[in-house]
């Protein structure tokens, strides 16, 4: 994923990411930094993190991104 994202920044793109709240690589890259918190936890060895509030900030990420393409903002 860092490979394709150091691709797309020579390319132009403007890189939003959203991780977890300690240093990481992909941070670095971004643009713009979004943290979601979500402590790890495990079931029978099955990884069953709550990433919810992954999905809600995604969400609204998109529906702004979608509502400003058709011009509804």
């Amino acid at each position: 994923m860092l490979e394709a994202v150091a691709a797309v920044k020579q390319n132009g793109a403007f890189v939003i990411s959203l991780t977890h709240f300690c240093p990481n690589s992909l941070a670095d890259l971004a643009d713009f930094h979004l943290y979601c918190w979500a402590p790890k936890q495990f079931l029978n060895k099955y990884d069953v993190t709550d990433r919810t509030s992954l999905y809600l900030v995604l969400r609204v990420l998109s529906e702004r991104y979608w509502q400003k393409q058709s011009g509804c903002v």
